[in-house]
């Protein structure tokens, strides 16, 4: 027969075990988080602006393609990242449907230091709180430079 040292004993070892095997298992979610973050932050070209356009936070993708710094971005207008000859009625035509919360769609034109034009497809998405209330855009760009050479060449 069981004594009650015997069972608290064994009870204390399942707990035990138990706490082990969820502790490496959320370690081992984390890491994979941690590497996913990382994977986006590296790999796509991503911005978050809060509901003023004010920048958020830039992926070190976006700081590469646009040739900038995150400390040189965050905390400034966004802008969207075109500064072309039409980047003011751009940037009109994007705010004008971001802030009803309605996504935009769309190339961007950004001319580095250099002169030499970047383009990008852009869609800004209207991030809401629990209420449905635009609290944030997320704006995703895909290089579309070396897509578009030919008509630029023309």
């Amino acid at each position: 027969m069981l004594t009650n040292f015997s069972i608290a004993s064994l009870v204390l070892l399942l707990v035990l075990g138990f706490a082990y095997y969820s502790k490496k298992h959320l370690t081992q979610a984390q890491k994979d988080r941690s590497y996913r973050t990382h994977l986006i932050d590296q790999h796509i070209i991503l911005e978050t602006l809060d509901k003023d356009t004010v920048i958020k936070d830039v992926s070190s993708a976006l700081c590469r393609f646009i040739g900038s710094r995150k400390t040189d971005l965050i905390g400034k207008l966004s802008h969207f990242f075109d500064n072309s000859d039409d980047s003011q009625h751009l940037e009109n035509e994007i705010l004008c449907s971001i802030q009803t919360g309605k996504e935009w769609s769309g190339e961007v034109k950004n001319f580095d230091h250099n002169s030499n034009i970047k383009l990008a497809k852009s869609t800004i998405l209207p991030n809401y709180d629990e209420n449905f209330q635009v609290q944030e855009f997320t704006n995703i760009l895909v290089n579309i430079t070396n897509k578009n050479s030919q008509v630029l060449i023309n």
